[in-house]
């Protein structure tokens, strides 16, 4: 998954708990980081991983699927896209961008400002 929330599909060779990337990239992923895509055709579900570019781990999936057992969810394109979007508007939720205390910080800040420009422009000398 790309920062724009863009969705790349690749196929990576593992070994064990490793994807492979190349010689010098590996990562290490666990049980709860794998889930199953359903298809249509053949009818067998595919093993997949999220991984969010940028991050040092793929996503853990916890088991949103209805009536399944067991680690490995069955998920169709469709769901994982939900649950994709699920987790960012999650994240997003998280995050705070700025504190009340620090808000009335900067716009008292910025209220002085504009009281010295005025005064500047006046010609009264400050200093």
């Amino acid at each position: 998954m790309h920062p724009d929330k863009s969705i790349e599909v690749k196929s990576v060779k593992f070994k064990e708990n490793k994807l492979i990337f190349g010689r010098d990239k590996e990562i290490l992923f666990k049980p709860e980081h794998v889930f199953l895509q359903k298809r249509k055709f053949p009818p067998i579900p595919r093993p997949c991983l999220i991984l969010q570019e940028g991050k040092p781990e793929p996503e853990k999936i916890s088991n949103p699927a209805k009536g399944v057992e067991g680690l490995f969810p069955e998920m169709t394109y469709n769901e994982i896209s939900e649950l994709i979007k699920r987790e960012v508007a999650k994240a997003r939720m998280r995050i705070k961008p700025i504190s009340l205390n620090l808000f009335v910080i900067l716009l008292l800040l910025h209220i002085v400002e504009i009281v010295m420009i005025v005064l500047i422009m006046r010609g009264v000398r400050i200093g």
